[in-house]
């Protein structure tokens, strides 16, 4: 099954396509609808995870796929995003380029720790 969405390299060809794809399939509902915003926290004690997604001023709820694991999947975005994987780094921000329905874009990422919660912000650059 082809992939409606994956992580990309400078050249635009897939990365990490196995691993990240619980992040995606858990995604795809928010780049269907072409979100303003996705947010996702993970509990660093619990691993249990809240995502939404903006759409306007609607906040949107995501399901985590039950083989979604957080934080692996929020360091190698830190690394695709060219952040720092260190948890002492509170927050941060960088770029992820990805392809979405065959399409290059990118995502702002922003990551951040606080009170034992991981939270990962991505806003999709939409092209107009």
């Amino acid at each position: 099954m082809e992939r409606q969405i994956h992580a990309i390299d400078e050249d635009g060809n897939p990365v990490l396509e196995a691993l990240l794809d619980p992040f995606f399939r858990m995604l795809l509902p928010a780049f269907r609808d072409k979100a303003d915003q996705i947010e996702i926290r993970s509990n660093l004690e619990t691993g249990d995870v809240q995502a939404t997604y903006l759409k306007g001023s609607q906040r949107v709820p995501i399901a985590a796929p039950k083989d979604f694991q957080p934080f692996v999947v929020s360091s190698r975005i830190r690394i695709l995003a060219g952040l720092a994987i260190s948890p002492g780094v509170k927050k941060q921000a960088g770029r992820l380029h990805l392809s979405f329905t065959q399409n290059p874009m990118s995502l702002d990422v922003e990551v951040g720790v606080g009170n034992n919660i991981e939270t990962v912000r991505l806003r999709p650059l939409w092209k107009s």
